[in-house]
């Protein structure tokens, strides 16, 4: 595949997102490269996540910095970050492994606490990369099934009655059942009521309005995000 056909395909991948974000996974990859002069960088377009990799080689595991991009944000990730010395307390993560920064904007990948990082990063592979061709970038793997790339969009409003109504109280079924196994109804006289007005039943709402959109960070990094992702289709690799 052409230098040209892969990055229309790039961009194709990237146009999934809202226009905020598809800018910021532009310009983040833009400012990630410009630290390898010469590996490979490998493209997923996974079921949670859009993932560029780099490492000295086009083996998925070669990989060791990632910039992901998900619903609402950009995330930098680095495959051995809980190794890294970071004074600034910016990465994120709970694992043994993987650490990430969700970028405010892309240009934090070159303030000088993020630099010192990336330098870090790198120090182990530097005579690898040292060997490698000039970067390219491979499409290593598609997803036909994927979480959608543009947040949900939000719950509906409940329905109104009108302050001026009166009369005998109005049960509202909502289908949902609470522990004693009776049909949940909601009554009221006066006002607005409903989804708004219900916790338990807010809390549904907005489970099933926002789930997807906050994915999990480590579902973004390169090894954990093919494992994950169903319908994998290998390209190129």
């Amino acid at each position: 595949m052409s230098d040209a056909a892969v990055e229309r395909r790039i961009a194709a991948f990237v146009a999934k997102f809202s226009p905020a974000i598809a800018a910021q996974l532009r310009d983040a990859r833009h400012r990630l490269r410009a630290h390898f002069p010469r590996g490979v960088e490998m493209v997923f377009d996974n079921y949670n996540a859009l993932v560029f990799g780099i490492g000295p080689t086009d083996r998925t595991r070669a990989a060791f910095i990632s910039i992901a991009g998900y619903p609402k944000w950009v995330t930098l990730f680095f495959l051995d970050g809980a190794r890294l010395h970071d004074p600034e307390g910016l990465l994120e993560g709970a694992g043994k492994q993987v650490r990430g920064i969700r970028l405010k904007t892309p240009a934090d990948i070159d303030t000088p606490a993020v630099a010192a990082l990336l330098a870090q990063a790198i120090a182990p592979h530097r005579d690898a990369l040292a060997a490698a061709p000039p970067l390219a970038t491979v499409i290593k793997a598609a997803v036909d099934k994927q979480r959608p790339r543009r947040p949900a969009a939000p719950c509906r409003p409940a329905a109104t009655r009108s302050p001026r109504s009166s009369g005998p109280a109005v049960a509202v079924r909502y289908g949902m059942r609470p522990d004693d196994g009776s049909a949940m109804r909601h009554r009221a006289r006066k006002g607005t009521y409903g989804v708004a007005h219900n916790p338990r039943i807010r809390s549904c709402c907005e489970h099933a309005c926002f789930a997807g959109a906050e994915a999990a960070a480590g579902a973004g990094t390169l090894a954990d995000a093919l494992l994950q992702a169903p319908s994998t289709r290998v390209v190129g690799a």
